[in-house]
């Protein structure tokens, strides 16, 4: 008893003796992102969420001297707590704080990348494995000509974020005769007047993602807002790319899920933690997709989903 107690008493007076944590968990973003949240919901179904400190960089919002703050506090603390595995959360994370403990003793768990492994030549990587984030274009134009067979022009609107333009650069401009327009967007001004615009120019809209929009102050707005505002406004059938969004509302996606990423992310962690070699752990390519339909936003568009789509595709409404 006596231990015990001059044990909590070192710790209260000298925090820095407080016993580590052997996973650091690095996520690119801010708390509120969906995509984030939803990841963590799964993976925390695997990983004891008390074996985890959690660090955000909030690259999406932040300034970038807090953006820049928050990777050094990021790295000196994992440098103090000695983490073990450092598991980063989209390609911010694994360029600024994974990439510097390439081929060091540290295990590095990667979820949600855009880009290819040659980008980071994680070939010549030995301590290093994750789940590449695969973003399902040609499964969601096939389905987009399924459900709207006369849809010949199509508008895909995004952000300028880093994976946002990572991902773009494996999407066609063209499927069989669906034309598609990219338009990547910095304000919400500008967004707004696309969306408007669009309405009697095209077929259909698709949204990649809507996270990095500024408002007329500069301020980076929340992504759910400028959801709001374009489902609000916006009478073309809206195919997403991304599960919360059609959970939010929008009509239609083959999404790729910030869940099912958590799962597998977790799983890997989980063989790390039982002793499993990383090296035997190859790095995963696809996760599942998942087909999501909103029945109540296909009734307020007036538009009627072939009962072959719904009989395999998740609802929400």
């Amino acid at each position: 008893m006596k231990n015990t107690i001059i044990f909590l008493l070192m710790i209260a007076f000298f925090p820095n003796l407080a016993i580590s944590k052997d996973i650091a968990l690095v996520i690119s973003y801010h708390k509120s992102f969906p995509w984030v949240e939803d990841f963590k919901n799964g993976f925390f179904n695997i990983i004891d969420n008390k074996s985890v400190d959690i660090y955000y960089l909030n690259a999406k919002k932040g300034a970038p001297s807090e953006i820049q703050s928050n990777v050094n506090h990021t790295l000196s603390n994992i440098n103090k707590n000695k983490s073990k595995i450092i598991v980063c959360l989209d390609d911010f994370a694994l360029e600024n704080i994974c990439k510097k403990y390439f081929n060091t003793d540290k295990l590095l768990v990667f979820a949600g990348i855009n880009r290819e492994k040659e980008y980071y030549q994680l070939d010549k990587v030995k301590n290093i494995t994750g789940v590449f984030e695969h973003i399902y274009f040609e499964q969601t134009f096939e389905i987009l000509k399924d459900i709207f067979p006369h849809a010949k022009k199509a508008l895909l609107l995004s952000d300028t974020s880093m994976s946002s333009l990572s991902a773009l650069k494996r999407c066609p401009s063209k499927y069989k005769d669906l034309t598609i327009k990219i338009k990547n967007i910095e304000t919400f001004s500008e967004w707004e007047k696309t969306v408007l615009d669009a309405q009697n120019k095209f077929d259909t809209l698709i949204i990649l993602t809507c996270a990095k929009i500024k408002d007329d102050k500069g301020a980076y707005m929340a992504n759910t807002d400028v959801l709001k505002w374009t489902l609000k406004h916006n009478r073309l059938p809206e195919i997403t790319l991304l599960e919360w969004m059609v959970k939010r509302g929008a009509l239609i996606g083959v999404a790729i899920s910030g869940y099912n990423h958590g799962i597998e992310s977790g799983l890997i962690v989980k063989k790390l933690l039982n002793g499993e070699n990383i090296t035997k752990i190859p790095p995963i390519k696809y996760t599942k997709a998942e087909l999501t339909v909103n029945t109540k936003r296909a009734k307020i568009l007036g538009i009627k989903i072939p009962l072959s789509i719904l009989l395999y595709a998740k609802t929400v409404n």
